[in-house]
């Protein structure tokens, strides 16, 4: 899905609308209606979109050496350690 073509964004009001054009573009890959009452899926877009567009992403972290102080080289670090 393409910004201000199939939705647009508002990092003012942090929120996610899907265009009309997103909404038949929605549709057409999901193969049935977004707002079908057993398999409700314009939710999971939505929240989706607002994820890629509103939140940040998390990239790599770097380490300080406990006795040296400088940085260890660049890593991805799982959350929870230091």
């Amino acid at each position: 899905m393409k910004i201000d073509v199939h939705y647009a964004v508002s990092k003012k009001d942090q929120k996610v609308d899907l265009t009309p054009e997103g909404f038949k573009f929605a549709e057409q890959i999901v193969g049935k209606s977004l707002f079908d009452l057993k398999d409700p899926w314009a939710f999971y877009i939505v929240n989706a979109l607002k994820a890629k567009e509103l939140f940040a992403k998390v990239g790599a972290c770097r380490r300080v050496g406990a006795f040296t102080k400088s940085p260890v080289p660049a890593q991805q670090v799982p959350f929870g350690q230091p």
